[in-house]
């Protein structure tokens, strides 16, 4: 009977452990999804029967405990709030419920994992400095602040962005005087005029095609081709990205009629470090034509974007700045400090005597490895409300690993 090798699989815990070391694994092959174990973890709290009054108090306090083996993982808690509103005189009664999520400054790591290092962009509101970071690192930060370049800030509008264009990559494909030169032509005629190229039809058993020069691209990287056609007299335009000067090796395919712009993302082969940019004329009839307005070629680069306060000054310099979370600013060590503040606002008409409501809220808090004690305020104002009370009060808590860090050896 044939040895067959059975597959070895590592759980995270044995790394946690010391079971498995960093020099035993490949760089860049561990990820969260890949553990078993102590991963992810949910825990559940409640409480009933509780009242906001119109002065900010305490609606329940729990603890979130720490993550198994203390792995640093991404910490949310959810609220779910299920109550009503009541009174008693015959008018409408209105007003706002604000609920404050909480969470006392724990002893220990305060400012959380770096998330990467933050450069400067553009486009931000006045007293704000937008900044990036390259890949997606949007769970490594969470409610609170961020530590850049020595100082605490507050930030605002954190998103990722999967397909950041970076320079464009080929030679003459904006089709001004002298681009022809980029371009090698068989069975027609390429004429450059007006900011367009015209690829002309010369043979009745070839199609006119035209050859970009040798792109070089990076492999295992996608990236992002863009094309547009404004006419002719030919129906239709056959597009190839190719690892040669023949359309036999094309990685890609674009085949339209009429006037359009084409975008296609296409990943590199690995490998792959030089690709072509291949245009052809369908038509088999002399002296027709299509025109193509630009021909473009972007490397596709992730990144997450965020604006940082910029008063007095710019907090990012021009190089770049290691950029880290700071849920809890440089607020003291055993405050309660306030994260997402909920407002809700509440109407009874005349008619009623209650309003019922159920309430969603969630807060991240980022990476961190601690046992956290947490609380839920909660005020009311308003006219003509004798109170509001809360029936159910649900609370989720889930941690789970967002990147894997194996130190190196000494």
């Amino acid at each position: 009977m044939a040895l067959v090798e059975r597959t070895k699989y590592i759980t995270g815990n044995l790394i946690v452990d010391g079971s498995v070391r960093g020099d035993q694994i490949s760089a860049n092959t561990v990820t969260a999804n890949k553990f078993s174990g102590a991963v992810e973890e949910e825990y559940y709290a409640y409480h009933s029967s509780m009242y906001i009054n119109t002065s900010q108090s305490t609606l329940f306090e729990f603890d979130f405990p720490e993550p198994e083996f203390q792995i640093a993982k991404g910490r949310h808690i959810e609220f779910e709030v299920q109550g009503y509103m009541y009174k008693s005189s015959a008018g409408t009664a209105n007003g706002l419920a604000y609920y404050y999520p909480q969470v006392q400054v724990p002893q220990g790591q305060t400012v959380s994992y770096n998330a990467g290092i933050a450069y400067p962009d553009t486009g931000a509101a006045t007293y704000w400095q937008r900044a990036y970071m390259i890949g997606n690192v949007a769970n490594k930060i969470g409610a609170g602040q961020v530590y850049v370049n020595n100082q605490v800030k507050t930030y605002k509008n954190l998103h990722y962005k999967y397909d950041h264009e970076l320079s464009n990559l080929v030679a003459g494909g904006e089709f001004v005087t002298g681009d022809e030169q980029y371009w090698t032509v068989s069975n027609g005629t390429l004429t450059v005029q007006y900011g367009y190229g015209f690829l002309y039809t010369n043979s009745t058993t070839e199609k006119a095609t035209m050859v970009s020069d040798a792109i070089t691209v990076n492999d295992g990287v996608k990236h992002r081709f863009k094309l547009t056609r404004t006419g002719g007299t030919a129906s239709q335009c056959n597009v190839y990205i190719s690892t040669s000067t023949d359309i036999a090796d094309a990685i890609s395919t674009e085949l339209f009629t009429g006037s359009a712009t084409i975008s296609i993302d296409v990943d590199i082969p690995v490998g792959v470090t030089t690709v072509y940019y291949i245009i052809q004329n369908d038509s088999l009839t002399t002296g027709q034509y299509i025109v193509v307005d630009s021909v473009r070629l972007f490397e596709l680069e992730e990144r997450t974007y965020l604006d940082i306060s910029a008063y007095p000054t710019n907090p990012v310099p021009a190089g770049g700045a290691l950029l880290a979370h700071a849920p809890f600013g440089l607020t003291s060590v055993g405050t309660w400090v306030t994260f997402n503040t909920l407002q809700d606002s509440y109407f009874v008409g005349s008619g009623s005597s209650a309003y019922y409501r159920n309430i969603n809220h969630k807060v991240y808090l980022g990476r961190n490895h601690l046992p956290l004690k947490c609380r839920l305020q909660a005020k009311r104002t308003g006219t003509g409300i004798n109170g509001i009370q809360i029936q159910h009060l649900q609370i989720g808590m889930h941690s789970r690993i967002v990147e894997v860090v194996i130190p190196p050896l000494p």
